[in-house]
């Protein structure tokens, strides 16, 4: 049975771009010059297509918001380039450009059901700005050119591990223990699973190794999919607002002078931060730690 569409939905025309839409791009070669199998084609888009037609019809709003978000992330990585004396030196306005793609590919991941991989860019995204904070605070620019070469493999237990002993870092730390009770970088213990950053890239790595209740087949109810699992995109929904607050919050910890995004934008890092946080509930892990950071004005 197929599924009956107005003719004034946008969502069932599909079109190729012009060769000018395109600041930097390949030629358009038209008429095909080797055209796939029909049923091939419907073999590899009909599920994802199926699962974007779902979910932009009943989470638009929220695609929305999200969508803004990546636009602004574009503008703070521009504001982080424009502050550093030279971009190539500054591990986190390099980071920052990176997870540009991160975030774009979770949003468009989450889109078509691929819920797992949407995930694991998050873990990427968090990955690279918390080492990208780390270097940034340490000033070893040895390290950050060798890792960019590939010579020099950081992680982010590493990049946790140095931060705490940054003087800055470890009086937040200590503002937030003596607050709630919690930190962000803490390590794990016997008796505790680390501070909320830890705990977030714990929690998204599972995603990425594909663990039971972390698997395609847990996030698609059992299904083969990509099938559209409402239950899996809201959980995506609360955990990317999750990363990318704590991002921000990382980005302004690098550099504590920026205030105002690039690119024109009139955003501030202040209101950047509060996007997502209001998409974070209450009781869910790490929105204390947050709320608290913007009662004391730490951001």
């Amino acid at each position: 049975m197929t599924a009956n569409y107005t003719p004034s939905d946008f969502r069932i025309k599909r079109g190729m771009l012009p060769a000018d839409a395109f600041a930097y791009g390949p030629e358009i070669n038209y008429p095909p010059t080797d055209l796939m199998d029909e049923d091939i084609w419907n073999s590899i888009t009909s599920l994802p297509d199926d699962v974007s037609l779902r979910t932009s019809g009943d989470y638009g709003s929220t695609l929305k918001l999200y969508w803004k978000a990546w636009e602004d992330w574009i503008c703070l990585a521009i504001a982080l380039q424009d502050i550093a004396n030279k971009v190539s030196d500054s591990p986190i306005a390099n980071c920052a450009t990176a997870g540009i793609d991160e975030i774009q590919g979770s949003i468009y991941n989450v889109l078509v059901g691929f819920y797992r991989l949407s995930f694991s860019a998050l873990r990427n995204m968090v990955e690279q700005i918390t080492i990208g904070l780390a270097l940034e605070l340490s000033g070893n620019n040895k390290i950050f050119v060798d890792w960019l070469k590939g010579d020099e493999e950081l992680k982010f237990g590493w990049a946790s591990d140095l931060l705490l002993r940054n003087q800055s870092i470890h009086n937040m730390e200590e503002t937030l223990m003596d607050s709630i009770g919690d930190s962000l970088f803490q390590q794990k213990t016997a008796s505790n699973n680390g501070g909320f950053a830890r705990r977030l890239f714990s929690e998204l790595s599972q995603f990425t190794h594909g663990g039971p209740e972390f698997s395609n087949a847990d996030l698609w109810e059992g299904s083969n999919g990509p099938i559209f699992v409402p239950k899996s995109f809201k959980r995506w929904s609360v955990t990317f607002s999750k990363a990318y607050t704590l991002c921000v919050l990382e980005a302004k910890l690098a550099k504590p002078t920026i205030t105002v995004l690039g690119a024109g934008s009139k955003q501030t890092i202040g209101n950047l931060y509060r996007l997502l946080l209001g998409k974070i509930p209450a009781k869910e892990d790490g929105s204390a730690v947050f709320q608290t950071l913007m009662d004391l004005k730490m951001i």
